[in-house]
């Protein structure tokens, strides 16, 4: 009988530190704007002037 073969066991910190990294860069990409002259553009476009001077 041949002896079993056991799995390749990771370590932990392999598998969590990617995981945060990319749950990082994910949120900064949502909640930084891009362009904010051009989100202004769109908001008085659509909305009335006055409610876009949030910023």
């Amino acid at each position: 009988m041949a002896p079993r073969s056991l799995p390749v066991q990771r370590p932990r910190r392999a598998l969590v530190m990617p995981s945060i990294l990319t749950a990082l860069l994910a949120t900064a990409g949502l909640l930084l704007p891009e362009q904010p002259q051009l989100q202004q553009q769109i908001c008085e476009q659509h909305i009335n002037p006055e409610a876009c001077r949030v910023w």
